[in-house]
């Protein structure tokens, strides 16, 4: 596949010639699609839809050079928002001097630009030059080296905005798993309970997979599926719906603990591999809602351009998240070896159902052909029951 072009603007000022060599090197580097100009002669609307900006000046008086400060100190201070800039100078090889180039990063964060790199120095012998025999071509070699960061960041699959999202995902991933934990071995009062250790690892690789994927394949449906919880929802009934299911959520994962504990259930071995095994159905179910339909959020809300998926999963029931997410909580007592936590499954059957009642009259006001889908497709849950 042929790369894209970069676009980029060199901006510079001269004195003697020699920031002038590097900037035209630099230009000439990063391809047909960048321009070396000088700082007095740039205009504001060059500025704009640039992938790379570079800015580069002389030290004079420990400084950039005047006409590059006017250009600086004119930027205004959203100017540059979303541009990826680099600075660099050109400065004597003395034991003292100043530091244009980070004077010019400076001011190019406060115009809104991300700065990508370090500001790179290169050297000329005496004031007036010429530049020591290698600094053109070590030039290149960081305008190459910038080029190729560049061209990862914005056009592999893994971009910065991904890079982000996948660290905020395994964020929430690990705080998750270490409440889930905590939830699990503290009322059990110990560690010796294998079957919390087999749950959170099944757990664990699931949504890993799941998450993987969605990274991969589908990052905005990742991105709203992290926007969640009673207060993400923009409905009032939503929000007391959503602060009620995960108060039994919480008595789930708390319970079989105490139940562990004190021995209240006895369960035979049989009984948690049961319970994981219906743990992985539940999310293969989730994964194939997830594939089918990229307007799952975790919220109830319609998108802009979203339709209405009747096919898959959704050609069955109508909320099959929601019976792969029910399966989920059936799935968790057995797992954890706990008869006596599936009373905190009844509650949430009933508060995932009202939910999906409160669900279907938003979209049928928001989303245009739902009531029809709703009309074709009779059960909400499972098939033949409701």
């Amino acid at each position: 596949m042929e790369k894209k072009s970069i676009k980029a603007l060199v901006i510079f000022d001269t004195t003697f010639g020699n920031t002038k060599a590097i900037a035209q090197a630099i230009a000439k580097e990063l391809g047909s699609g960048a321009r070396a100009v000088t700082a007095s002669s740039v205009s504001a609307s060059e500025l704009k839809g640039l992938d790379l900006l570079v800015v580069g000046s002389p030290i004079i008086g420990w400084k950039p050079s005047e006409k590059m400060e006017a250009f600086l100190n004119g930027l205004a201070k959203e100017q540059l928002k979303g541009t990826k800039a680099v600075a660099f100078d050109t400065r004597v090889k003395i034991f003292i001097h100043g530091d244009a180039g980070r004077k010019i990063s400076e001011k190019l964060e406060a115009a809104g630009a991300e700065v990508i790199s370090k500001p790179q120095m290169f050297y000329v012998k005496g004031r007036e030059g010429p530049l020591f025999d290698g600094e053109v071509e070590k030039s290149v070699e960081w305008a190459k080296s910038i080029k190729d960061q560049l061209e990862k960041n914005n056009f592999d699959p893994m971009n910065r905005e991904t890079a982000k999202l996948a660290g905020r995902s395994l964020l929430y991933f690990v705080l998750f798993l270490v409440v889930m934990g905590l939830a699990i071995f503290l009322p059990a009062w110990s560690l010796a309970y294998w079957e919390g250790w087999a749950y959170i690892s099944i757990y664990f690789v699931l949504v890993l997979l799941v998450t993987l994927y969605l990274l991969k394949n589908d990052p905005e449906l990742l991105k709203r599926r992290l926007h969640r919880g009673p207060f993400s929802e923009k409905e009032k009934s939503q929000r007391i719906i959503q602060s009620f299911s995960t108060l039994f959520f919480i008595g789930i994962i708390l319970f079989p603990g105490f139940d562990h504990r004190y021995g209240f259930s006895m369960a035979p071995w049989y009984v948690p591999v049961i319970g994981n095994l219906l743990l992985v159905v539940a999310y293969v179910i989730v994964f194939i809602v997830f594939k089918t339909n990229t307007y799952t959020s975790a919220i109830i809300e319609t998108t802009k351009d979203q339709k209405v998926i009747s096919t898959g999963p959704y050609a069955i029931v109508r909320h099959p998240l929601y019976s792969g997410a029910l399966l989920v909580i059936i799935a968790t007592p057995l797992a954890l070896g706990s008869y006596w936590a599936l009373l905190f499954v009844i509650p949430i059957i009933f508060v995932v159902a009202w939910r999906a009642v409160e669900e279907e009259k938003f979209l049928s006001k928001n989303l245009e052909g739902y009531t029809e889908y709703c009309q074709k497709t009779r059960y909400r849950f499972v098939p033949y029951v409701w």
